[in-house]
């Protein structure tokens, strides 16, 4: 980025507020430790599997919520784990010029590229497709979840020879897909092989810090230009279009859904992160698997402390299905 462009208004504005951000999601405000990650031991966690495989086969209603936790073990950092995303940001503070927040996103959306689905995201897929799971939220947008087997939800404009637009989504990514672009002349989406590139990058030639705007790519249909589809900070619903589906879906499941378990997530980014008290709030049993404490800790009624998949392998199928 040249002189002018970091000196941009635009730019110093955004930065600021993204310092804001990074600061403030430490989150190690008043008593409450979120920061210290914490480990069950082996008596407690046996315990703590035995009573969520009991809630997993009594209910015939389950909505699993899943964040970065659940893509670490892929190689992928989370956002606020020791060495999270915000946590190295916020480290860095000081040390920093306005407008480098960003440099470690072009390795990121490489790594998002070569990274394959976990021993978790396979569990998911395959307790969906056997019924154990109804439907699974995500505020990850690496794609892993689609790769897994669990399907996203599709437009009659989507370009996916592979499926039908009429497929009943079991997958709501209310964060977006760094795979998947938009064009906003005719509306059509497309799944790409390889992660859009990172937004900092498109910032040089554009006002607009975030700008969705993926240079030097255009649609196939219309040669318009393309957007990615993907929240970032600063984004809006109107920024990101399918952004208001996503959520409305899962919060329809949310609201119906007599079990909700959280896997990996610190449950710190609204709106997201109001599907629980949503869940809660109708009689949903919560259940929270995080590594650490989350400020919805309140309306869980039993929280496992331990790493999503050492979690999950403990999960059997077979034996969920023993009503």
């Amino acid at each position: 980025m040249n002189g002018d462009e970091s000196t941009s208004v635009e730019y110093k504005n955004f930065a600021e507020d993204f310092e804001r951000y990074v600061a403030g999601n430490l989150r190690e405000a008043g008593c409450d430790d979120y920061h210290t990650v914490q480990k069950e031991t082996e008596t407690s966690l046996r315990e703590k599997v035995e009573k969520l495989k009991g809630l997993l086969r009594a209910s015939k209603y389950t909505v699993v919520y899943t964040g970065a936790g659940v893509s670490t073990s892929a190689g992928l950092p989370d956002y606020r784990g020791p060495d999270g995303v915000w946590t190295r940001k916020a480290e860095r503070k000081g040390r920093e010029e306005a407008g480098q927040f960003f440099e470690e996103e072009d390795g990121m959306q490489v790594q998002m590229t070569a990274v394959v689905p976990t021993a978790g995201h396979l569990w998911l897929a395959r307790a969906v497709e056997a019924g154990v799971v109804r439907h699974v939220v995500s505020t990850n947008v690496d794609n892993l979840h689609v790769r897994s087997g669990l399907k996203r939800r599709m437009t009659t404009r989507d370009v996916d020879v592979t499926r039908q637009a009429d497929d009943t989504p079991n997958l709501s990514e209310l964060h977006g897909n760094l795979f998947v672009s938009h064009c906003e002349t005719c509306q059509r989406y497309s799944t790409r092989e390889t992660a859009v590139p990172a937004p900092h990058s498109r910032a040089t030639t554009s006002k607009d810090p975030m700008n969705h705007v993926i240079e030097g790519e255009t649609c196939p249909a219309c040669s318009s230009s393309l957007r990615d589809n993907v929240m970032h900070f600063h984004s809006t619903a109107g920024d990101v279009p399918v952004a208001e589906v996503e959520y409305d879906t899962a919060w329809l499941h949310a609201v119906r859904c007599e079990l909700f378990v959280v896997f990996g997530s610190s449950l710190s980014v609204p709106t997201a992160c109001d599907l629980v008290d949503e869940a809660a709030a109708k009689g949903a049993t919560v259940v929270i698997v995080n590594s650490q404490k989350t400020p919805k800790d309140k309306f869980a009624s039993l929280i496992v402390h331990h790493p999503c998949d050492d979690v999950f392998a403990r999960l059997p199928l077979d034996a969920l299905l023993q009503k």
